[in-house]
């Protein structure tokens, strides 16, 4: 499925697992084209030379944000580059008590480990 900014989202079934109990939910998972995330590294390039232009100006914390930039700036673009796949939204509940677990990370890296708000119990995502 595509949705009006062009970027795929497709919908991936996962096991959860919490101590002995097991059972499944869905991800929704934004699945980014070469362009798109080239996009998004120019943008965050942008960005960068923005705050560095910025940061120039300022008269005597130039000397500490100017470096900082420069050496941060590549970090951020590569990052945002490097990002072909990421969670947009989780319909996953713990496995133990049924309650839903809602701060899952962006990235899509498995096994995935959360903790329910409800029992405390740490719950193990598997794709």
């Amino acid at each position: 499925m595509k949705n009006a900014i062009n970027k795929e989202i497709i919908t991936k079934e996962v096991q959860v697992i919490c101590q002995d109990a097991c059972q499944s939910g869905e991800l929704d998972i934004c699945v980014y084209s070469r362009g798109q995330r080239v996009k998004r590294a120019l943008k965050k390039a942008v960005i960068c030379l923005v705050i560095l232009t910025l940061s120039a100006c300022v008269p005597v914390a130039h000397f500490i944000l100017v470096p900082t930039v420069l050496v941060l700036a590549p970090i951020l673009i590569y990052r945002s580059w490097a990002v072909e796949r990421e969670i947009i939204s989780a319909r996953i509940k713990c496995a133990k008590c049924q309650g839903e677990l809602t701060s899952l990370t962006t990235k899509e890296r498995y096994p995935i480990f959360e903790s329910c708000r409800a029992c405390q119990r740490e719950n193990r995502i598997s794709g």
